[in-house]
């Protein structure tokens, strides 16, 4: 059996590079709570620092970025496809 944390290093660390699911599914949550619930505090919040949910889609990443921004960001493909 192999350890769940090992298989998420990097492949030349020996690992095969995946992503936790954890983190990516709090993500994927985050974005869609970003886009869809304005009256929430934390959206509020978020709007003020990086803009409203209408520029989620074409906000340019920044270094100084928060690291929860920065995952949010790496889900706009995705969550873009879910969209109806």
């Amino acid at each position: 059996m192999v350890a769940w944390d090992k298989i998420c290093h990097p492949k030349k660390y020996g690992g095969l590079d995946l992503r936790k699911t954890g983190a990516v599914n709090t993500a994927f949550i985050l974005a869609w709570k970003f886009l869809t619930q304005s009256n929430n505090y934390w959206v509020q919040q978020m709007c003020a620092k990086y803009g409203p949910p209408t520029s989620f889609f074409q906000y340019k990443k920044k270094q100084v970025d928060s690291w929860v921004w920065k995952c949010m960001l790496r889900t706009r493909e995705c969550v873009k496809r879910g969209i109806r």
